[in-house]
């Protein structure tokens, strides 16, 4: 895999989000290269099947792809120059445009898999959970359908370059950290913090036990620690062979009183955290959004989210 990160543009605001973290990036990413692309609007099969009968049909219809097509070309030479001026190279950016051949959503991960990318970043919409399971916006149905391409949100301006990662012992969180390690392999300095928050008995099961709550939190904090510690041995093996070095990793593991992802939010807050990075799912469904992660997406401003399947 290549470390060529793929951003979607329109012309909105969160594009423009997008653009500006991805510049912001660059500054302290090594090797890293831009491809931006905008998925041209087409009109209905229906409509055009109709407007190929007659030669004035097709005329017309010409000039609208006609249209789009410099529309496109317009608004991705901009995000270019505006790229360049905040200090990206111009030979680390590529444009790309096609039209839409199913949605949008899928046309970008169609594209982002062909052509190997590490990451695509994409300005946030809204993604509450009704959105979601409607589909509502492109935002929601990537998070949805991403089986290979971690997925990085950028909601309003992102302030910090700081970066949490949430890891809970699963692979899910272990390729979490491999992505991380090889976007920030030779970065400079931003401070990365793997946070790992301590389960108890009601992350798992919201029925009233018949043991008391302090003896399950024991056994499963007990068991947490063995897992994690095994975690913790693989996940700097992955750092080290990135170049980390020990003193560059920092673990942070916390006990809670709310729900795992209000836990994660509330950190990545007190550290100040730009980005935070989660996996996923932890069961290692690709095509299932975990609780945590549902959570941790919905309830965080003003930050990045990389979200790894």
């Amino acid at each position: 895999m290549n470390k060529k990160i793929l951003i979607g543009v329109d012309g909105s605001i969160h594009a423009k989000h997008a653009i500006k973290y991805a510049a912001e990036l660059y500054r302290s990413l090594r090797d890293v290269s831009y491809g931006v692309i905008n998925i041209q609007p087409t009109i209905s099969c229906y409509l055009a099947d109709e407007a190929e009968k007659t030669a004035y049909g097709r005329e017309k219809l010409e000039a609208i792809h006609k249209k789009n097509h410099l529309s496109a070309l317009e608004l991705l030479s901009e995000y270019r120059e505006k790229l360049i001026r905040l200090g990206v190279k111009a030979g680390d950016i590529d444009q790309i445009t096609q039209l839409r051949r199913h949605n949008v959503a899928k046309d970008l991960l169609d594209y982002a898999e062909k052509e190997n990318v590490c990451a695509l970043l994409v300005g946030r919409r809204g993604i509450s959970y009704v959105a979601e399971m409607m589909l509502g916006s492109v935002t929601s149905e990537l998070l949805i359908r991403t089986k290979l391409i971690p997925i990085w949100i950028v909601d309003n301006q992102v302030q910090s370059r700081n970066i949490v990662v949430a890891v809970d012992g699963s692979p899910g969180s272990l390729r979490a950290v491999d992505h991380v390690s090889f976007v920030q392999a030779g970065s400079k300095s931003d401070k990365i913090t793997f946070l790992h928050i301590v389960p108890k008995f009601s992350d798992f099961c919201s029925i009233e036990p018949v043991k008391k709550d302090e003896e399950i939190d024991a056994l499963i904090k007990t068991s947490d620690q063995k897992c994690i510690d095994c975690f913790y041995d693989q996940a700097v093996k992955i750092l080290q062979q990135a170049g980390y070095s020990k003193k560059d990793i920092e673990f942070k593991r916390f006990e809670h009183r709310w729900f795992i992802g209000k836990a994660i939010v509330e950190e990545a807050k007190k550290l100040n955290a730009g980005t935070i990075v989660i996996g996923k799912s932890s069961s290692g469904q690709a095509d299932y959004i975990g609780k945590v992660a549902r959570y941790v997406i919905n309830k965080t401003v003003n930050r990045a989210i990389w979200l790894v399947p």
